[in-house]
């Protein structure tokens, strides 16, 4: 989706500040929006992380950069003067930086600069809070359903945009630019391009879930002939450990009796956080035709980053995150994940086909996963970080900052 603005140095171009929680998706969405005609010119977008940055001041209209480099902006530029759009994407990671991204914009910076617009968008999230925080921090009007599956007829405003589903749509906002304030809170739902996903599940539980994953994955491959769509399968790990034995496995394991009919081979990637970039873009792109391709992932590729061609989904069921285990401690721990990553991870395999997900727990241990993932801020045991962030941002009394989820009582008397 584009956004469009007169009075700009490019013509049709406002200057917006993107951002995202995830270092690896920021490469793949700055390529895609330069090779669309949304970026027009080129030079338009730029971006920047830590350690890394493609910046032409002069051209760039766009930044894209991940929630910690936002905040270092802030540093020099609290009010984010030079842009006029900022847009917090995959807002559901609800990371502790985009909590207080979003906190510091709605109570401190648009107060200051009513003609700021914040666009905000997510998979999952709960947009009836998000829409209660905004109308009531900035008294602002609320418009649209109060949830993206909402269907109750709504109110039109002068502030409706009627969203087609066409990837290059573009959102005119000229006549805002132009008009001052914005006065409603609008929540607009876009439909997914979804194809129907089988689930199946395991008849009990297994020993080994990364045996198990790979066990599932070489008889998917032997069993399923490779189509032209739909291929490829994402399975879901926790972390590093589990995704190196995971590939070291399947390579052990894959002989050229692990084939289908007439097939090609199984060519192994791994996804995570720890490789180099140029590594995790190698598995997002296509294999040969007539091969199949098997991405193990940590939790990046529910929604953060989609990898073209998946059929399959195999889901241990599990997230490595961290958890307060003692006052001003944490560990990263093994947990379930929650009901709505099940289905955000189910639906990779339905966006070129029908597909199917595997699901390498019974069915009936569903009672175990929790119904939503809880923000991180109210997981971190000790906010004495954060709190010295917002103390340099210029923020004297630390208590008094509002949050979308307050932090607990107890990580705030540990911090002070």
């Amino acid at each position: 989706m584009g956004v469009s603005h007169r009075g700009s140095p490019y013509p049709g171009m406002v200057s917006a500040l993107c951002l995202w929680s995830l270092r690896v998706t920021y490469q793949p969405c700055v390529l895609r929006s330069c090779c669309s005609p949304f970026a027009g010119s080129p030079g338009v977008v730029g971006w920047q992380i830590r350690f890394e940055r493609n910046v032409d001041e002069a051209r760039n209209r766009i930044m894209v950069v991940t929630d910690g480099m936002a905040l270092a902006y802030m540093l020099a530029d609290p009010l984010f003067t030079q842009y006029s759009v900022i847009m917090l994407d995959d807002f559901h990671e609800r990371s502790t930086q985009l909590d207080l991204l979003f906190s510091l914009l709605v109570t401190r910076i648009m107060p200051k600069r009513p003609k700021l617009r914040l666009i905000m968008s997510s998979a999952t999230l709960d947009a009836l809070s998000v829409q209660k925080f905004v109308t009531k921090h900035l008294g602002k009007k609320a418009d649209g359903p109060g949830r993206p599956d909402a269907k109750r007829p709504r109110r039109k405003s002068k502030w409706d945009f009627e969203i087609p589903s066409d990837r290059d749509a573009v959102l005119d906002l000229t006549d805002v630019g132009q008009g001052g304030e914005l006065d409603t809170v609008v929540t607009m739902s876009v439909e997914g391009r979804c194809y129907p996903v089988a689930t199946h599940y395991l008849a009990e539980a297994c020993a080994n879930y990364v045996a198990t994953a790979v066990e599932t994955v070489l008889r998917i491959h032997t069993s399923q002939e490779i189509p032209p769509y739909g291929a490829d399968i994402l399975v879901f790990l926790t972390g590093q450990e589990e995704i190196d034995a995971a590939v070291k496995l399947t390579k052990e394991r894959m002989t050229d009796n692990n084939r289908p009919a007439g097939g090609g081979p199984l060519v192994t990637y791994a996804l995570h956080s720890g490789l180099p970039v140029g590594l995790q873009l190698e598995a997002l792109k296509p294999v040969a035709r007539g091969s199949r391709k098997v991405v193990y992932s940590t939790n990046v590729a529910e929604s953060g980053v989609t990898i073209p061609n998946i059929g399959f989904v195999v889901d241990t069921g599990f997230v490595k995150q961290a958890v307060a285990v003692v006052p001003n401690h944490h560990a990263l721990l093994v947990t379930p994940c929650s009901k709505e990553q099940l289905v955000q991870r189910a639906g990779r395999a339905g966006r070129v086909c029908p597909g199917t997900c595997y699901r390498l727990f019974p069915k009936s241990s569903l009672g175990i996963f929790p119904d939503k993932s809880l923000p991180e801020i109210t997981r971190t045991p000790s906010l004495s970080s954060v709190l010295l962030q917002i103390i340099s941002l210029g923020v004297r009394n630390v208590c008094s900052l509002q949050w979308l989820t307050p932090p607990s009582a107890r990580a705030m008397e540990a911090a002070l």
